[in-house]
């Protein structure tokens, strides 16, 4: 695990006590209140890129949300905080291609820099929002731009290193933020497709892979995995295909099997499709009524869609995986919907011939 959420939570069990209802209540609490504050950004994104009615309307939108709500009253994880620091990354990423000071440069490379420290998937959008803010913000000029762009990295380096320097002296390997890919990638490439979460491939529900994790160590321990992956994975490229493209509709629709021991075991998995896969749709066609009237403006938001689940097509997915560019989604939905709205007004006062 990356430490912020970690650590976050032992802030809460030292007050509330270990794994007590007061500390769960706390914790959910803060979950809420994290998604609650991504109305913020949502709000600010939206009216930067797309206007005010869809800054509006994108912030009620975001505060109804089934997931938003379900997630940050259900699950603890770093889900609804991550959802919050990409989001302002994101829209911190708007504010400085208008061009900043030294001081919002460097609270950007803070900002990212706590950021990966709480979930590393979100790292996969930075290069591209660096490329945006080159080509955006660096018409004011290359050599000012490279100087606020090194003060941003410096920033995140001396903020991430600590944790860095701890896992080389726990490890004694090189582990920048987390260790757990190879583990990943063996739970959702290993023949089994009977649930999007195969239990028996995780320590933490198998004993026989929690007594292998303590006998080899974790770093052997993900290594193996990794191979017997990649191994899984160079026998059966066909069938890696289809689990991989099997995935991606899963992560946008919601669906990944009919049959009833699984239906049984995802009781919601019908309604949740009924939402996703109309979303889904909505969000494309957003997204192009988006760029077609912002043009790149819309980029850094396409960029977090794009790339930050990608990771998951490979191993495993989840929808809370999704959940961190749902802001994004929200955003184009709505625009989406409110030019739907304006052309059924319009045509609504198109006189009728006689």
């Amino acid at each position: 695990m990356a430490p912020v959420y970690p650590y976050l939570l032992a802030g809460v069990f030292r007050v509330f006590g270990d794994f007590t209802k007061s500390s769960a209540l706390a914790i959910l609490c803060l979950n809420s209140i994290f998604s609650a504050f991504t109305c913020f950004p949502v709000f600010h994104i939206a009216r930067r890129v797309l206007g005010g009615w869809t800054a509006i309307w994108g912030a009620w939108a975001w505060a109804v949300y089934p997931f938003a709500i379900y997630f940050a009253s259900v699950r603890v994880w770093d889900t609804c905080l991550t959802t919050l620091l990409l989001s302002l990354a994101l829209w911190l990423t708007l504010v400085l291609e208008d061009g900043a000071t030294l001081m919002r440069w460097a609270a950007y490379g803070g900002l990212w820099a706590v950021t990966a420290l709480t979930s590393p998937v979100t790292l996969s959008v930075l290069p591209a929002f660096a490329a945006y803010l080159f080509f955006r913000a660096g018409r004011q000029g290359a050599v000012a731009h490279l100087k606020r762009a090194t003060v941003s990295g410096l920033v995140f380096l001396v903020l991430v290193t600590p944790w860095f320097v701890r896992n080389f002296r726990t490890f004694h390997h090189f582990v920048p933020f987390r260790d757990n890919l190879g583990l990943e990638l063996r739970m959702g490439n290993n023949g089994d497709t009977s649930d999007v979460y195969i239990d028996w491939a995780h320590p933490a529900h198998n004993p026989a892979e929690l007594h292998e994790l303590v006998t080899l160590g974790e770093i052997a321990y993900f290594q193996k995995k990794k191979a017997q992956a990649l191994d899984f994975i160079r026998k059966y490229p066909g069938f890696f295909l289809w689990v991989t493209a099997r995935r991606f509709v899963f992560l946008w629709t919601g669906f990944w099997s009919l049959r009833r021991d699984f239906l049984a075991n995802e009781p919601f998995e019908i309604p949740n499709v009924l939402f996703s896969t109309p979303m889904a749709i909505l969000m494309l066609i957003g997204m192009r009524q988006a760029w077609r009237a912002a043009g790149a403006a819309t980029l850094p938001l396409l960029f977090c869609i794009g790339l930050v689940p990608g990771i998951y097509y490979l191993t495993h997915v989840d929808l809370h995986y999704r959940h961190p560019v749902d802001p994004e989604i929200v955003i184009f939905v709505v625009y989406a919907l409110l030019n739907i709205c304006v052309r059924r007004k319009e045509t609504s006062l198109v006189p009728q011939p006689a």
